[in-house]
């Protein structure tokens, strides 16, 4: 009996990481590569910001950006020259921060519309990115939230 369940319990230890890696890997090929570069976009950001390279962060936006930040008591508007100059304050006052659930609202040709939550000291704050493809790569041109 106790060599059946170890037997047992040894497939299970064997199989089910073999199962996963599979499946994990299923679910990859079936991303088109559309998804996939949107979501390493996000990926990059957040490590991008959580290293406070405001340098590499800021390349992740389209040059004609108009970033949409604050409350809605107090909305300012920032484009691409602007957000890079309060950057590296915004990144020490703010500090890191995880990008979770991303999700692919719409996605035409160059243009595509992202969904996905930072999650700064564990709360939630829901994004929406517009974003367009330029010279293969995708950038953040404006937000909605």
């Amino acid at each position: 009996m106790k060599l059946k369940v170890w037997f047992l319990v040894l497939i299970g230890v064997v199989l089910f990481p073999i199962l996963n890696c599979v499946a994990a890997e299923k679910s990859t090929e079936q991303m088109s590569p559309e998804k996939q570069a949107i979501f390493q976009l996000f990926e990059n950001m957040e490590t991008a910001w959580n290293k406070q390279d405001a340098a590499a962060y800021i390349m992740f936006f389209h040059d004609d950006l108009r970033l949409k930040l604050g409350s809605p008591q107090k909305v300012k508007y920032y484009s691409k020259k602007a957000y890079k100059k309060t950057l590296p304050k915004r990144m020490a006052k703010f500090g890191p921060y995880k990008m979770v659930d991303p999700e692919i609202i719409n996605l035409k040709g160059d243009k595509a519309k992202a969904k996905v939550i930072v999650r700064k000291k564990k709360r939630d704050y829901p994004n929406v990115f517009n974003l367009v493809r330029v010279n293969g790569e995708w950038q953040i041109i404006s937000n909605e939230w």
